[in-house]
């Protein structure tokens, strides 16, 4: 079959089932929306093509704050050391930073924002300019992208992504970490 070209089958009692061969190559854009709003307009709804709708809907957004979580990463919170209201929000960051989900489980990682921030975002150090769950300073800010911010999600995921540039995992940095007391 030609492209454009389509073959239609009439069923009245005229045609008894004749085929007709009908070019659209220049009916095209008139002809395909037209096409498409009927056909979407006959396809049954159902409550599965809703929820791929909304699904589907949450993973193109910009902000990934709300992203859904699988059954997996419900799992990896439960085993998680973290206090509950951080739990989703550095899994959320995990895949956004393009590191393992499993780093939320990390007893490293668990250890350095605990004596980072003791899991305060917006701890603040009275002798720098170090700020929140990963205390950075305002070099350290610029290095990972982002300006200062009060939000723990940002927090969370520029803090995995300085982690992961610049010691590779967590452990790397929390032995940085007990070694000089700073990261």
């Amino acid at each position: 079959m030609a492209r454009g070209v389509f073959t239609l089958r009439r069923e009245n009692r005229e045609s008894s089932g004749r085929e007709t061969t009908v070019n659209l190559a220049k009916k095209l854009p008139r002809v395909c929306a037209l096409v498409f709003a009927v056909a979407m307009a006959l396809v049954p709804v159902t409550a599965d093509a809703h929820v791929d709708r909304s699904v589907r809907r949450s993973h193109r957004r910009k902000n990934w704050k709300h992203a859904p979580l699988t059954k997996r990463d419900r799992a990896i919170m439960r085993r998680s050391r973290l206090p509950r209201w951080l739990r989703p929000v550095m899994i959320r960051a995990c895949k956004r930073a393009h590191v393992s989900t499993r780093w939320v489980m990390s007893r490293n990682l668990y250890e350095l924002v605990k004596h980072e921030s003791s899991f305060r975002p917006h701890a603040k150090n009275p002798y720098s300019t170090a700020y929140g769950l990963f205390q950075f300073l305002d070099s350290t800010w610029r290095t990972v992208g982002r300006h200062k911010t009060g939000s723990p999600y940002y927090q969370c995921l520029y803090g995995l992504r300085y982690v992961h540039q610049r010691y590779g995992n967590p452990a790397g940095a929390w032995s940085f970490w007990r070694a000089h007391h700073w990261y």
